[in-house]
Order: structure tokens, then sequence, then C-alpha cells
């Protein structure tokens, strides 16, 4: 019965593919473990959230995502590009730098651990002591976190969705119901952020000696992927600060309360576009193995296509997030509206497919163009704006930089 079934499906989605133009097996096949895993993630931290809002203030919860987003700016000295370039070499048959991929990430990661800490010691004679201890947390952590989590790339590239999805929602569950259970006993920003970073860093160390036990690189190396990690690094500095530097100037202008606020406002909606990003996780492959010509006969059809399908999801999205907020994060309800004006993000999500092309076939210009117009045009638009505009300064920088990367990646394309 159920044999019969699966290739009943099989036959519906072969059949579709005249319409899609897309192997259609291969989406369903890893979409279902990327979805599953994303909408697993998507739990856990509604859960996380809905703790947040209910057990801590909003100036104590500012504060927290304060420290959070001064890590992830920090991260960047971990060269974060190297995932990306390390996921592109593995899908040409590359695998053999993951060792010297860590090493070289972690080795660039204690410059930035070395900058938290001096931001320790510059609030500690602030007289800020939450932020001083907070910053000496996030100096013992930052070299670590991110260069373990290497086993993503090698698994994405080598197709094994299934997995990753595991890993991936595996890791958001167990950290999320762990920050849950401190949360419930204690208010105490250090020790929610000990256990935040303590906790990843186990986990991701447990599942890279699992990913190495298990799907052991071959030792084919790419000369080019540390070269090519370290060019996409410096290309991710003004995107990253542009990422978080919203969080950064609530936090110094408009207080704690503000960032607590508009991140509420804004976590639905990334966790939406994530989950219809994680596509792009099951494009990156193919795209890799197709010539420029080839990409410019099909790429713009499905990229149109899937702008189609993410139009009504979007409208829900606006008639949905009211009740959520009503519901779940009543403390919240002057987020909603930010809330809906932000969901217009997720629209943008298609051009992701068409900026794939310029990284898989390491088209620098290009690559480098689509990577730093957005974020600059969101920097500048926030500094107009935010004075005038407070929160709503911020809404509408994230939108007008979409809009206008949305039209550079279509000329560029083009020339591709």
């Amino acid at each position: 019965m159920i044999k019969k079934l699966k290739e009943k499906i099989r036959f519906l989605l072969r059949k579709s593919e005249k319409i899609t133009q897309t192997d259609m097996v291969y989406v369903a096949k890893g979409s279902f473990w990327l979805t599953m895993g994303q909408i697993l993630s998507m739990a856990s931290s509604f859960l996380l959230a809905f703790c947040f809002a209910n057990l801590l203030s909003r100036e104590s919860y500012g504060t927290y995502q304060y420290v959070l987003s001064i890590f992830s700016l920090l991260s960047i000295f971990t060269l974060q590009g190297i995932k990306t370039s390390y996921s592109q070499s593995v899908a040409q048959g590359f695998e053999g730098s993951l060792k010297p991929a860590i090493k070289t990430k972690i080795k660039w990661g204690l410059l930035g651990a070395a900058l938290a800490f001096g931001m320790a010691v510059y609030y500690y004679f602030k007289g800020n002591s939450t932020l001083a201890i907070g910053f000496s947390i996030v100096a013992g952590f930052l070299p670590f976190l991110e260069p373990l989590g290497i086993y993503d790339p090698l698994l994405s590239g080598r197709k094994l969705f299934k997995t990753l999805a595991k890993f991936s929602s595996s890791e958001q569950i167990i950290a999320a119901l762990s920050i849950i259970i401190v949360l419930i006993f204690t208010r105490n920003i250090f020790i929610l952020l000990l256990t935040f970073f303590s906790i990843h860093v186990i986990i991701k160390i447990i599942f890279l000696s699992i990913t190495l036990k298990r799907f052991p690189p071959n030792n084919n190396t790419d000369p080019k992927m540390v070269s090519y990690g370290r060019y996409l690094t410096y290309l991710k500095i003004i995107p990253l600060v542009a990422s978080e530097l919203d969080k950064i100037l609530l936090w110094h202008f408009l207080g704690a309360a503000q960032v607590a606020i508009y991140t509420f406002a804004l976590a639905p909606v990334i966790q939406l576009k994530d989950m219809i990003g994680k596509l792009k996780i099951l494009a990156m492959p193919k795209i890799s193995q197709k010539s420029s010509e080839e990409l410019k006969k099909i790429l713009p059809k499905k990229v149109f296509r899937f702008f189609l399908l993410i139009i009504p999801i979007y409208i829900l999205y606006v008639l949905l997030i009211p009740y959520a907020f009503k519901l779940f994060f009543p403390q919240y309800l002057n987020a909603i509206v930010y809330s809906q004006v932000l969901g217009l993000i997720i629209l943008f999500v298609p051009r992701s497919f068409l900026a794939i092309a310029f990284s898989t076939h390491k088209k620098k210009k290009e690559v480098g163009a689509q990577n730093i117009v957005e974020p600059t045009a969101r920097i500048i638009m926030m500094i107009i704006l935010a004075p005038f505009l407070g929160i709503w300064g911020f809404v509408l920088a994230f939108l007008i930089g979409q809009i206008i990367t949305f039209i550079l990646t279509a000329r560029l394309f083009q020339r591709l």
C-alpha cells in the first residue's frame, strides 16, 4: 500500500515537471526534510519566544539581544565565508579541506574574542557590570561556536538533507528547551548567556564527531577554497553590520525595551523567510553543475513562479499574525504592525536563486556588488530615517535595501 502510494506520488511529481521545469522528485525529497527541520526549529523558537515574552522583562530581553547582536557581529572574524566556499567545493567533489578550514576559522576567531574582551573591559570601567560580564562570556565562546558547525556545508554539499535537517532541528530544540528550563528558575542574563553558548558548542562538537565518523570527507582538496572563503567573508562584513546595526542603534538611542519590540516584530518574519529560503540549499548543488548559458534560460522562469507562490503566503501572514500576537505575546501588541510590513521581505526571497548563480560560478564582481549594495543602502537609510522615525526608520531601511538589491541582482544576472 505504502509502496504504491510512493509510486503514485513520484508519478505525479514527474508529471508536474512539465509545468515547473524542475526535478520535482529531487525537490520533494530534499525540501521535505529541510521543511520538517525548519518547522521543528520554528516550533522550538516560538516556544522560547513565548517564555521570553512572559517571563523576562523587555529591558532584560533587549539587553540579552544586544549582547547576541555584538556576538554575531564579531563572529565575522571566524571567516564565515569559508562555509559557503566549502559547500560549493563539496558539491564539486572536493571535501578534504574540512579540518584545515576549522583550524583557520578558530585562529581568526581569536581576534574577535580579543575584541569582545576589550568591550568587556570598556564596560567594566564604565560601571556597567552587566555588559562587562556578558562580553566576557562572548569572548570565551566566540572562536569555537561558528567553526564547529562546519559539518553543515559537508552535508548540504553531499545532498544529505535528511541528516542536515535532523542535526539542525535537534540543535535548535535542545538549545531552546535548555534555555527555557533555565529561564523558569532564573532571570539572570549571565546564566542565560552561558546556557545559550555552552549548549550550542557541546551539540556542535557531538554532531561534528558523528559527521566525521559516518561521512568521512575524501582527500580531494580545493586549493581555492580558503582564499575564496576569505573573499566571501570580506563581502559579508557590510551585510553583517547591516543585519545587527539596527538592534545596536536601537539599544543605544531608544533603549533596551525598543530592541525587544523590534526583535519580536522581526523574528517571525525571519523564521518564515528562512523556511522559504531553505530551498536555495537544494538549488546550490544543481546550479553548481550548470553552465551560465543554461542558467540564463531556466532560472528567470523558476524565480517568477516562486514569486507567485510566495504572494499568498505573505497575505496569509498579514491576516494571521495579529491573532498570534494577541494569543501568545500580548505584551508586544505594538509590534504587530511592524511585523506585517516587515513581512514584505519574504517576497524578495526568490532573488537568492539568481545570487547563487554568481556564487557557485565564482563571479567575484557580481557577488561583491549584490552583497555590498543592499546592506550599504540599508545602513545609509537607517542613519537617515531612524532619528526621525524610530522603529519605522529601521523597517523602511530594511525594505528599501531589499528593493534595491532585487533590481541590481536582476540586472547583473542578465550579464552572466
